[in-house]
């Protein structure tokens, strides 16, 4: 959270901005999640298939991703700051996020005793 002292913004006008950059944020997935949608279909039309990233790979990137975010955050306490709550959310929400997406996809295309 912004610290008024410290940023000279009045409140209303620090959440008008924080309302304005979550708006943003979910367009953005949205957005991103069609477009790629309509990608993973247009190869599939040209007999592309796209496979599973590797788990070696994914193990490579995520120390990758480590390591550039431990360097960002040592970089100042803003980053830090910002970071630390990245990371913090990213645990808190992961088991949930698994479970909701999986049971979407369920009721969506269908699962055991389902029709899609």
């Amino acid at each position: 959270m912004l610290d008024p002292s410290r940023h000279g913004k009045p409140a209303d006008l620090q959440q008008i901005v924080r309302q304005s950059a979550r708006v943003c944020a979910l367009r953005a997935i949205y957005r991103t999640h069609d477009r790629n949608a309509v990608a993973l279909r247009a190869r599939e039309k040209q007999g592309i298939r796209v496979e599973p990233i590797p788990p070696a790979v994914v193990r490579a990137l995520k120390e990758a991703s480590r390591i550039e975010l431990e360097a960002s955050a040592s970089a100042d306490p803003d980053s830090r700051s910002v970071i630390d709550s990245l990371l913090a959310y990213r645990t808190r929400v992961a088991a949930y996020s698994v479970q909701a997406d999986e049971a979407v996809l369920k009721v969506c295309h269908g699962g055991p005793g389902m029709d899609p």
